[in-house]
């Protein structure tokens, strides 16, 4: 298996340019082009340009013990955004497959738990690192939106209080939406009368 730290290096700057294109999901759940909530849209794009800022700032030796979890956060993002992507254009042009609805609504049960235990894994083994080196930060986010929290000693407790108020609204909804979607009883089946 390769050294994750070190292929975020090289991926890294390429991952944090697209995930800044993702501001537009918001500025289209705004507008009303997409169905998506603005808010939960929004929570998830800043939680992602967060974390990559955090990686991409970061050098090798500060990363140590990171490994396990930017695998665990990069699949989770990879195979939402593999399934995401082709669900919404398909459904754009009314041609989605059942199988793919079917995977966009039931995957997320798995990928967002095991994304959120990444991404909090990388901040909890990160952010005491990047509070002693933010002088010397590069990402643009890190130096001047999110400097003053991460020096701060209560970061950690303030990142987990984060996501302990914001994952559970964004799970329900799509918990929600997949009710929606797949419905809740199989086609065909009858209730039975008490």
């Amino acid at each position: 298996m390769p050294d994750l730290v070190e292929l975020w290096k090289a991926a890294g700057p390429g991952i944090s340019k697209w995930q800044w294109f993702a501001v537009m999901e918001v500025v289209h759940a705004g507008l009303g082009m997409v169905r998506s909530p603005v808010g939960t849209t929004g929570v998830q794009v800043f939680s992602r340009l967060v974390l990559v800022e955090v990686l991409n700032g970061l050098s090798v030796k500060q990363a140590e013990g990171v490994a396990p979890f930017i695998a665990a956060m990069s699949i989770a993002w990879s195979v939402t955004e593999v399934v995401r992507y082709p669900f919404y254009g398909l459904g754009i042009l009314g041609m989605c497959p059942k199988f793919l609805t079917f995977l966009r609504y039931t995957l997320f049960l798995v990928l967002y738990p095991m994304g959120v235990s990444g991404e909090m894994g990388v901040l909890n083994k990160t952010l005491p690192q990047l509070a002693a080196a933010l002088p010397e930060t590069k990402g643009w986010l890190l130096r001047n939106v999110l400097q003053p929290g991460l020096s701060s000693a209560h970061a950690w407790p303030t990142v987990c209080a984060i996501y302990a108020l914001c994952f559970p609204p964004l799970y329900f909804y799509m918990l929600g939406q997949r009710k929606k979607v797949l419905g809740g009883k199989p086609k065909g089946s009858k209730e039975k009368k008490q």
